[in-house]
């Protein structure tokens, strides 16, 4: 109004005669303006009817999220903008949780909007056929929702439409033909939907965009060749679908690309030249398809089945600064000129076949941030030139020949993050410049020569999370430094030579997963402190010389997985705190001098794959609470002092398929189940009256084994027959003389006969092997432990009384073969 009246009092001072007129002009404007003003304020009673429909239609929590709607102004509600007559321009209500449908908005109230935002809530059901009716819009976002239905044909009609995000939702069905007619449109975001069908052909005009982002969808069908209208594109993302077909040639008239990404799709055939044209590329990704062929020279990078070299055209990209060409068979050294990539932030070239050395140009990509070349064939030294990459954040070698020492200033810069050697030949010591790189995530030296004292090598990471320096030849103890890494999940120092005792401080360390301290020198005892290891999976500190017993306290590592703790001087009883470890896959405690029995609450253990307790001094019965442990695979008991039977519990551990109980006292029927049936005789031997299915056993029910015979019986019959069936022909043939001689000996009473049966009977051993035999069986009653003398180097020793009151010595042989006896005098000096 006020602007009204200027406008008229000018027309005054010029045009003084046309006074009437002037007057009439006003009173028009006047009335005008009353008339917008009585038709704006409708439009705002209309406008603010429907949004507060559209709140009654939501779920009540949204209702309540929205309770600052009301009122007769829609100008006034949160996330509502108007203009200066009163219509809502701007909706945005994004990131507040709203859950319910757009059913209830009706869109045709609302035709001044220029932009919608939505997104980052809960709306669900389909896009309003209605929402055509905003044509006006500039901007429409309705990502991270739970939308779902086609995209309505109606969003043809937003023909002013510079921004479309409906990214992360559920839509499905094919992108509509008509979106080709929006021409204002710069951004078109359709990513992480379930689209299907091919890409419009349509999408060709789309001459304004800038962006096009389809990924994570399931769009299939070929790239259509019409993309090459979109010259002012500057991103072209379409990852993760299922585009098959060639990449179409039309793609390298995109001059103004920056980013094209066409990774995990189902691409084919060979990478066209054409994309040497774009010359403005930074990134580009072309992994995960099926793609073939050499890399042309215009070009430089895919993950695919490319082969051949790497080309000197490589250096024409001198504006590139991601480079992939990883998990390809490509071949040949890396060209010199790779080092006029000097934009180059990330080069990855892991999982080829390279080979060469690492060219000493390398050292000009000071820009880089990540350096991947794992998993190729480089050899020989690092060149020094290496040092002048100062911004790494990443630095992966592992996995080639590389050999010499690594240079002492490498990675120089605080950035460093994660440092990876892994399986090379690199000898020396750790590089210097390690010590003081505080940013430090992830170290691996492991599987190297690298020597050093691991003390002074290594300073205080605090944000470290995993070190493997396994497999090299460090020595010293470990550091109280380690203490500082509060989060560490993982410390494997294994196969070094490594002394001294574990800290208690390493108590500390209350977020680690693994620790491996194996194949070391390390002594003491197991601090008690480790207890506070909440979230430890794996404890391996097998071949090393700890001693002492093992601490109760290992009860509290609840979530423990894998225990090993053999090869050490660990004595005193298995502990039964070990049963609260619940999850327990593996428990290896063999080749200490535990002692005592095997708890029977271990049966407790369900998860329990794997056990072995060989090689120690238990003692006792099996119990058959261990029949219990149902997805056991592989159980060693072997050379301890078990005695009795196996428990007939175990003939339900049907998952048991390695089985390992020689050398001990046992007796009795094996378990009928595979493991044991088809178990090796070197699996079962040199226990007392063992019977069953197995190879080498007399079967349960045989006269034999009634008579206590089992294992032993059958060992000493098999040694007899085979090691004195020469002996036993020559007894036979003197046995006949005897008789003869002794026929003629009438002098002789059946008196002093019978008094010298048995010394005769001694005296004939080397002609009557077989009686002799006999007549030992019954005087032992089969072997039993309770005549048990000792063992001997080629059996056990047993003790026996003679029917005429004579004691022997009496040594059971325990092989059945005979090449177990291998020096041959040595044997004859036994018997």
């Amino acid at each position: 109004m006020c602007s009204s009246l200027i406008f008229s009092m000018s027309l005054f001072n010029y045009h003084l005669p046309s006074l009437g007129n002037a007057i009439l002009f006003l009173c028009f404007v006047s009335f005008a303006s009353s008339t917008l003003t009585f038709t704006a304020a409708a439009n705002n009673e209309k406008q603010t009817e429907a949004l507060l429909t559209w709140k009654s239609s939501l779920e009540d929590h949204s209702q309540s999220l929205l309770s600052a709607w009301r009122g007769n102004n829609s100008c006034d509600f949160m996330g509502v903008t108007c203009d200066n007559y009163g219509s809502i321009i701007h909706l945005n209500l994004s990131n507040i949780g709203l859950r319910g449908t757009l059913d209830g908005l009706d869109f045709s109230l609302l035709t001044n909007l220029l932009s919608l935002d939505i997104s980052n809530n809960w709306i669900y059901g389909s896009i309003p056929s209605s929402i055509g009716n905003l044509s006006k819009l500039n901007c429409l976002t309705l990502c991270n929702n739970t939308l779902h239905g086609n995209i309505p044909p109606s969003i043809g009609k937003l023909k002013n439409l510079h921004i479309l995000y409906l990214c992360e939702n559920y839509l499905g069905g094919h992108i509509p033909r008509v979106i080709g007619v929006l021409r204002s449109l710069e951004i078109l975001s359709l990513w992480k939907n379930r689209l299907s069908g091919p890409i419009p052909l349509e999408i060709g005009g789309l001459t304004s965009l800038t962006e096009l982002l389809l990924p994570i969808n399931n769009l299939n069908g070929s790239i259509p060749p019409s993309i090459a209208n979109l010259t002012h594109l500057s991103v072209l993302h379409l990852c993760k679908n299922e585009i098959s077909s060639l990449i179409p040639r039309e793609i390298g008239n995109l001059i103004s690309l920056n980013k094209l990404e066409l990774a995990e799709n189902n691409l084919v055939g060979l990478i066209p030249t054409s994309l040497g044209n774009l010359g403005n590329l930074t990134k580009l990704s072309i992994s995960q398809n099926n793609l073939s062929g050499p890399i042309p020279r215009e070009i430089d990078l895919a993950i695919n089945s490319l082969d051949g070299p790497i080309p000197p055209s490589i250096q024409n990209l001198s504006n590139l600064n991601l480079l992939y060409i990883c998990s390809n068979n490509l071949s040949g050294p890396i060209h010199g000129k790779i080092g006029k990539l000097l934009s180059l932030k990330l080069l990855d070239l892991s999982n080829n076949s390279l080979n060469g050395s690492i060219p000493s140009s390398i050292g000009s990509l000071t820009n880089l941030t990540i350096l991947r070349l794992s998993y190729n064939n480089f050899y020989g030294s690092l060149p020094p030139e290496v040092n002048q990459i100062t911004h790494l954040s990443a630095f992966d070698l592992s996995y080639n020949e590389l050999e010499g020492q690594l240079p002492d200033e490498i990675c120089q810069g605080n950035q460093l993050q994660n440092f990876s050697i892994i399986n090379n030949h690199f000898t020396g010591l750790v590089p210097k410049s390690l010590r003081n790189r505080s940013a430090l995530i992830r170290v691996r030296l492991d599987r190297n020569q690298l020597t050093g004292n691991i003390t002074e090598a290594f300073g205080i990471y605090p944000r470290l999370e995993l070190v493997d320096l396994s497999h090299n030849y460090l020595y010293g103890e470990l550091s109280w430094k380690w203490e500082s890494c509060h989060n560490l999940t993982s410390l494997t120092i294994s196969n070094n030579n490594i002394s001294g005792e574990i800290p208690s401080i390493f108590g500390k360390m209350t977020q680690l997963q693994k620790l491996d301290l194996s194949s070391n020198n390390l002594s003491g005892v197991i601090p008690r402190e480790l207890a506070s290891f909440q979230f430890l999976l794996n404890l391996i500190l097998d071949n090393n010389r700890i001693t002492g017993d093992i601490p109760n306290e290992i009860g509290f590592l609840s979530k423990l997985q894998y225990l090993n703790l053999a090869s050490n001087n660990f004595r005193g009883l298995i502990p039964v705190q070990l049963v609260q470890c619940t999850n327990l896959l593996s428990l290896n405690l063999s080749k200490n001098n535990l002692q005592g029995s095997i708890p029977s609450e271990m049966g407790n253990m369900r998860f329990l794959q794997f056990l072995d307790l060989s090689q120690n001094q238990l003692t006792g019965r099996i119990s058959q609470e261990l029949g219990k442990l149902s997805v056991l695979e592989t159980m060693n008991v072997s050379h301890n002092r078990l005695f009795g039977s196996i428990p007939h519990t175990f003939d339900d551990m049907l998952a048991l398929t390695i089985v390992d109980v020689s050398y001990n006292n046992l007796e009795g029927p094996l378990p009928n189940v595979k493991a044991f049936n088809e178990a090796p005789f070197e699996a079962i031997w040199h226990n007392k009256r063992l019977c069953g299915n197995a190879v080498g056993l007399q079967k349960c029910n045989s006269p034999m084994s009634k008579k206590g015979d089992g294992d032993g019986g059958h060992q000493t019959t098999a040694i007899l027959a085979l090691s004195f069936s020469g002996f036993l022909l020559l007894a036979f043939i003197l046995i006949i003389l005897l008789i003869f001689v002794r026929c003629q000996r009438k002098n002789i009473t059946r008196e002093n006969i019978g008094r010298s049966n048995d010394l005769d009977f001694l005296r004939i051993l080397n002609f009557d092997g077989k009686a002799f035999y006999e007549r030992i069986l019954e005087a032992t009653e089969g072997f039993d432990s309770k005549f048990y003398v000792g063992e001997g180097a080629y059996g056990i020793v047993y003790k026996a009384e003679l029917p005429t009151g004579q004691i022997v010595a009496v040594k059971k042989f325990s092989s059945s073969h005979e090449e177990e006896f291998p020096h041959f005098k040595s044997f004859e000096r036994e018997i």
